[in-house]
């Protein structure tokens, strides 16, 4: 299988070298992010500028480019060289992200913004992410999951187009449960990313994986001021908020199986996220 990594915290992150390793085990990887550090880019892409680019060396891919642009980007243009290069990409993987990016953050984040920009692409995206921007507990239990999914997914892909299987050993995989059906749609007729964080525990520590939704992400005093030699300025500078089951949100309890309050219980989580942001409920109530 061929994978694209890309990610936002730039193509000399930790993270994305520990994963370009661990895929690179079985699979062909390519490498294509930021030159420098892009996080909470969300999808934005440079308009009217020139985005220059340059080949670099990455531990386990077989090409590598930093892109002068944002993860979106990077994630356009690695596509576009890996067909230069006659490559066909079969799936994007985004991270691994220094930094949880679930509940409302999954909006402002440039690693999920990563993986967005391949399902407008028409490609199947995975998005990885650890829940501390400066993680004790290193990436293993996640390059370790990023292994075993890239395995499910191609032993899907195997199954589509009816041939062999290259690689027999997927022991394992079994910990993403009955995921044919929806794997089956992501990688045919509906592209979408799959978003996986995981707590930054000793393995040991972590509870399992389960599938979440998306629950609501704050923080307490986010945004404040401060003052240096030019004056006064904002900084984005919060700590999350901590939520107990009966949390009120949009008039009901916070739902017990949304990544947020999973998250807070010690579990790794997966969301599959599409891009139709529309309120289905409330537009169909609209009458004009």
């Amino acid at each position: 299988m061929n994978i694209l990594i890309s990610n936002d915290d730039g193509i000399a992150a930790q993270g994305l070298r520990e994963l370009a390793k661990a895929l690179s085990k079985k699979h062909t990887v390519y490498v294509s992010a930021p030159a420098g550090q892009r996080s909470a880019a969300s999808q934005c892409i440079s308009v009217r500028r020139k985005m220059h680019f340059k080949e670099q060396q990455v531990p386990g891919a077989e090409k590598a480019w930093a892109i002068d642009g944002t993860p979106a980007d990077a994630t356009k243009v690695g596509l576009s060289l890996c067909e230069r290069e006659g490559v066909a990409i079969d799936i994007v993987f985004s991270g691994i992200n220094h930094g949880g990016n679930y509940g409302f953050d999954t909006l402002y984040s440039g690693t999920l913004g990563a993986a967005r920009e391949a399902n407008f692409g028409r490609k199947p995206a995975v998005a990885l992410s650890v829940n501390s921007h400066e993680p004790k507990h290193g990436f293993g239990y996640i390059c370790d999951l990023a292994e075993k999914l890239a395995d499910r997914i191609e032993e899907e892909q195997v199954k589509i187009a009816g041939s062999e299987l290259r690689f027999a050993d997927t022991e394992g995989t079994e910990i993403f449960g009955d995921c044919s059906e929806a794997l089956r749609e992501i990688l045919t007729d509906h592209p979408r990313t799959i978003s996986i964080n995981v707590p930054d525990l000793p393995p040991g520590e972590i509870k399992g994986l389960k599938v979440a939704t998306i629950g609501p992400r704050d923080y307490d005093e986010l945004i404040h001021t401060k003052t240096d030699e030019e004056g006064e300025y904002f900084e984005y500078d919060g700590n999350v908020v901590v939520y107990d089951k009966d949390y009120i949100f949009e008039g009901a309890p916070i739902p017990a199986d949304c990544d947020v309050m999973l998250m807070q219980e010690g579990y790794a989580t997966l969301s599959i996220l599409g891009y139709d942001l529309t309120d289905h409920c409330l537009t169909d109530l609209w009458r004009l």
